[in-house]
C-alpha cells in the first residue's frame, strides 16, 4: 500500500502525511476492496463485515487526521496573528514548549571513561565495561538545536510572507485612494455635494458598500471639499501625500508617478505664466518707442 501512494503521490510533508496520503489509501483500500469483494460473491457475509470494519477504522484515521490538521492550521494563524500585530516587535523572546520539554535533556551528563589496561590499549582490546556510551545531554542539545532552526526558518518565511502581503495590500489600497479621489474630484466639478452624497447614501441602504468603503468614501469628499475650498488640484494632493508619505519611511510607486505630474504641471503652468509676461513686457516697451518716434517726427 505504501509503495502504491509514494508512486502516485511522492510528497511526504506534514500537510499530505495528515491529509492527502491518507484520502489516497482510503480510495486505493476501497478499491482493492471492491475487487476482492467481485471474486468472493457468495462466500459469506464475513467478508463484507470484515470490509466494513476496515472502512470505519479507514475514516477514524482519516477523522483524526483532519482534527489534527485543523488544530495545525490554528497554531499557523495564531502565529501570522503574532507576526502581523502592532506591538510584535516589543514582545520579549519566550520559550517554545518544545524547548522547554527538552531543556532538562540538554544539561550535560558525566562522561564515562574508559576502563583498559595497557597492554589492551597496544592490542587495540577494549572490555565491555569500558565501551563509549553517547551522551545524553549532546543528543538533547542537538534535537534542541535542530527544532530551534526548524521554527526560525518557518518564522522567517511567515514574515516575508507578512511583509509582501503589507507591501501588495499598502499599494493596492493606496492606489485605489488616488483612483477614488480623482473620480470624486471630476464628480463635484460638475454635481453640487448633496447630490453625491445622496448617492453614497443609497448605495450604503442597498449594502453594496461595506462600512471601511463607505469612512473611505466619506473621507473623500471631505479632501476633495476642501481641495475645491482652497483651489488645491488632486496632483497637489498627491504631491502632498507622497511628501508625508517619504517622510515616514513608507514609498509607494503610483504616489510618485502622481507626484512627478504634480511637479511637472507646475513647472509647465511657471513657464507659461513667464512666457506671458515677457510678451505683454516687450509689447508695451514697442508701443512706447513708436510713441516716442511720433512725437520726435512732429
Amino acid at each position: 500500500m505504501g509503495e502504491t501512494i509514494d508512486s502516485i503521490w511522492p510528497c511526504k510533508c506534514w500537510f499530505c502525511r495528515l491529509f492527502t496520503r491518507r484520502v489516497l489509501g482510503y480510495f486505493i483500500k476501497r478499491d482493492l476492496q471492491g475487487l476482492e469483494c467481485t471474486g468472493m460473491v457468495g462466500r459469506g457475509d464475513g467478508v463484507v463485515a470484515s470490509n466494513e470494519l476496515d472502512v470505519a477504522k479507514e475514516l477514524k484515521a482519516l477523522k483524526e487526521g483532519l482534527e489534527e490538521l485543523k488544530r495545525s492550521l490554528a497554531e499557523v494563524k495564531a502565529v501570522i496573528a503574532d507576526l502581523t500585530g502592532p506591538f510584535s516587535l516589543y514582545k520579549p523572546p519566550t520559550e517554545t514548549p518544545q524547548q522547554r520539554a527538552l531543556s532538562p535533556q540538554s544539561q550535560p551528563a558525566p562522561e564515562s571513561r574508559e576502563v583498559s589496561t595497557g597492554e589492551e590499549r597496544h592490542s587495540g582490546v577494549v572490555k565491555e565495561s569500558g565501551i563509549a556510551t553517547e551522551k545524553p545531554g549532546e543528543k538533547g542539545g542537538q534535537v534542541v538545536r535542530e527544532v530551534e532552526g526548524g521554527f526560525e526558518r518557518v518564522l522567517g518565511e511567515l514574515g516575508r510572507v507578512v511583509r509582501e502581503e503589507r507591501r501588495r495590500m499598502a499599494s493596492y489600497s493606496m492606489k485605489r485612494l488616488i483612483g477614488l479621489i480623482k473620480t470624486v474630484y471630476g464628480i463635484r466639478q460638475m454635481y453640487p455635494r448633496e447630490s453625491v452624497e445622496s448617492i453614497i447614501t443609497v448605495l450604503e441602504k442597498l449594502g453594496v458598500i461595506s462600512d471601511n468603503e463607505l469612512e473611505l468614501l466619506k473621507a473623500s469628499m471631505d479632501l476633495v471639499e476642501g481641495n475645491i475650498r482652497q483651489n488645491v488640484s488632486t496632483e497637489e494632493t498627491a504631491l502632498l501625500m507622497y511628501m508625508l508619505l517619504k517622510n515616514l519611511g513608507v514609498r509607494d510607486e503610483e504616489l510618485e508617478e502622481e507626484a512627478t505630474k504634480a511637479v511637472l504641471q507646475a513647472l509647465m503652468v511657471k513657464r507659461l505664466g513667464a512666457r506671458k509676461e515677457s510678451a505683454s513686457g516687450s509689447g508695451e516697451s514697442g508701443k512706447g518707442d513708436s510713441d516716442k518716434w511720433a512725437s520726435q517726427q512732429q
